[in-house]
């Protein structure tokens, strides 16, 4: 796994909007099964950044592990998944609960702490629908309707989704969300919802003074597939 040190690295250096160009054009083609990974020949012609850009961005993303190369081929890695997993691990970190806001914060460490506790099971159940949402909102970070500018707002995107996520299988199993009958698959069912609705409940005391997550996706289908897990 990726140190946190690694990943704050990859996450804030200023060549991380070229960086995620390159992820872009590589992610487009990755969920679109019936095309060929791409050469550096090819996210070259693709991107707005030179030849010498895109070489040097590719080299230093096989060498973070976050890309894969094949017979000259690039494919983004599951070891991306790791970088993700601590974004969201340093999420649940406990604040010191002081100021204006102290028993909110309380409260908030509380569900941080008995969230955090199910991390290693989400991403054990859910690795292969973690990645595809990853991959989803890295192929949509190139588009103008899109302001994500680094690796950090890919993985607040994602948040948001399984946020979504967890509110609609709220809504959708209502009185029945945290049933322990013998429903298909009620613990993971249980523990994504809580993990989910967890991502959300900090934001609802910061959002008022950080407006720096961008909602713009259009990713409806997305969490329609990912609940759908479910029936």
């Amino acid at each position: 796994m990726l140190s946190k040190l690694k990943m704050m690295e990859l996450l804030d250096i200023k060549e991380g909007k070229n960086q995620l160009e390159v992820l872009s054009i590589i992610a487009e083609d990755q969920i679109d099964v019936e095309k060929e990974a791409p050469r550096q020949k090819y996210i070259t012609k693709r991107s707005v950044l030179s030849k010498g850009a895109v070489s040097n961005n590719c080299k230093k993303l096989v060498d973070e592990g976050v890309l894969r190369e094949e017979d000259s081929k690039y494919y983004i890695d599951q070891k991306i998944l790791d970088l993700y997993k601590e974004f969201v691990e340093a999420y649940f970190v406990r604040e010191v609960p002081e100021g204006e806001f102290k028993e909110e914060i309380e409260n908030v460490n509380e569900i941080k702490t008995e969230s955090s506790e199910n991390v290693d099971e989400i991403f054990e159940w859910f690795d292969a629908e973690l990645f595809d949402l990853i991959l989803f909102v890295l192929s949509e970070s190139r588009t103008k309707k899109v302001k994500i500018k680094n690796l950090r707002e890919v993985f607040l995107n994602v948040n948001q989704v399984l946020i979504s996520t967890g509110y609609k299988l709220l809504t959708d199993c209502g009185d029945d969300a945290f049933d322990d009958s013998s429903v298909k698959d009620a613990e993971k069912r249980q523990k994504l919802i809580k993990f989910c609705l967890s991502l959300d409940v900090e934001r609802r005391y910061v959002e008022r003074f950080l407006n720096t997550i961008p909602y713009d996706i259009d990713m409806s289908r997305l969490i329609e597939d990912f609940s759908s897990i479910f029936e």
